[in-house]
């Protein structure tokens, strides 16, 4: 769990468990990523992750900068009763906490969210006992905020690949392998096809290299698409790095759509998904990330690349549409 989590009833209350007097098959056990809670721009976050270690460095009663977070959301299960029968090797992966979006108190705020579960026997080793085991031994080590980069030993690597998926670990400091997919994807755009799309869904934008290699897909011919649900600050204070991203997407002429509150009667879009319609990289990326520099170099992150060959493509791309219909234009303003 991440840190945050301290002092929380649902935190006590899995502590108290891991402590009861249970037979070892009924055990929980619980790993808390950071030893404490901190105060930065007046709200409590973690001291550090669980892998990743931008720890908290107080500076006037404050830290001088974010420390790092334990972001995912993912589960794996052995064996799931279904009203089919018995599914086994099951990996749950999505955007949203088990939690209400803004407290349990607010259940009328709510946020459009998404998650996929997969059926892999090779998926549910990785996630299971390697990732998570990392994960969970993560708060007895210094940490390591290179965990994700690519490593060519298979045996020492990180992440995970397969003809059917791939797991991309972050933190990491040298490779973007969602800037990476969608560059590649920007070298075969063009102004004479139609399938050259490329649509993201994701609640915080301002990694540069991102917003540049969207820009340049435009330019090149591709049909980019983009809904969000954090533009930042107002014009008035554009050093917000989430409002000035989506202003240069703006600019590069890529339509934008915003789900929020300050938008009229909407809910925040809180979602994490990339779609890649054609080339090499082709496929649906989903996980945890926002595409921000915290997300990719200082948090326990990961995104699963599914390919779109799997009939979940349709159904992802169907939600898309919706939401990229529903939700308002953001003209900057």
């Amino acid at each position: 769990m991440d840190g945050w989590n301290r002092t929380r009833p649902q935190w006590k209350a899995l502590v108290a468990a891991s402590k009861a007097p249970t037979p070892p098959s009924e055990r929980v056990a619980v790993s808390t990523c950071s030893p404490k809670r901190v105060s930065y721009n007046e709200r409590w976050v973690a001291s550090r992750g669980c892998i990743a270690n931008r720890e908290y460095d107080e500076d006037n009663g404050e830290p001088s900068n974010e420390p790092s977070i334990m972001h995912n959301k993912f589960m794996t299960l052995s064996s799931v009763q279904t009203t089919s029968g018995t599914v086994n090797n099951v990996v749950y992966v999505s955007s949203a906490n088990l939690d209400w979006w803004k407290g349990q108190d607010r259940p009328d705020l709510k946020a459009y969210e998404n998650v996929v579960t997969l059926v892999s026997a090779e998926l549910h080793k990785f996630y299971g006992e390697h990732y998570f085991e990392d994960l969970y031994n993560g708060p007895g080590t210094t940490g390591n905020n290179s965990y994700g980069d690519p490593d060519p030993d298979p045996e020492t690597d990180n992440n995970f690949h397969s003809a059917n998926n791939e797991v991309f670990t972050y933190p990491r400091q040298v490779h973007d392998p969602v800037g990476a997919a969608i560059e590649r994807a920007s070298r075969t755009c063009s102004t004479t096809t139609t399938d050259d799309v490329i649509k993201v869904a994701n609640f915080r934008i301002s990694r540069s290299n991102i917003t540049g290699i969207l820009g340049f897909a435009k330019k090149r011919g591709c049909t980019v698409q983009v809904v969000t649900g954090d533009v930042g600050d107002d014009p008035d204070t554009p050093g917000n790095d989430h409002w000035l991203a989506l202003s240069l997407l703006l600019e590069a002429g890529i339509d934008i759509k915003v789900c929020h509150p300050s938008m009229g009667s909407y809910s925040e879009m809180h979602e994490k998904t990339l779609m890649i319609n054609h080339g090499p990289t082709a496929g649906l990326y989903i996980g945890s990330a926002n595409m921000t520099d915290g997300a990719l170099k200082y948090a326990d992150e990961s995104v699963v690349r599914i390919m779109k060959t799997s009939p979940i493509w349709a159904k992802f791309d169907q939600h898309f549409n919706a939401l990229h219909g529903y939700c308002p234009t953001w003209d900057g303003s």
